[in-house]
């Protein structure tokens, strides 16, 4: 399976978010780890998101997606196939 990181700067209302695979092409998993702005997002269209938990915490952004920390972002950018700044 090919794994696709996408790491979410932008807040909501910025174009960033319409870039986002609506649909994963089959053999593709999608995960999205919101960081700076995108922790204000609330709804992503894919399966696998998470919020970088130093960054809410500073934004003072709360979310019911899980948290993780820089250690965490680190090792799922060393585990995907390909990693997407937005």
């Amino acid at each position: 399976m090919r794994k696709i990181l996408y790491l979410l700067t932008k807040g909501p209302g910025q174009p960033a978010l319409n870039l986002l695979p609506k649909n994963p092409q089959m053999g593709e998993e999608v995960s999205v780890v919101l960081l700076q702005d995108g922790v204000f997002h609330r709804q992503i269209p894919a399966s696998h998101v998470y919020m970088l938990s130093n960054d809410a915490v500073s934004k003072g952004a709360n979310s019911s997606f899980p948290s993780v920390s820089y250690q965490d972002v680190l090792r799922m950018m060393f585990e995907a196939d390909g990693v997407v700044v937005l």
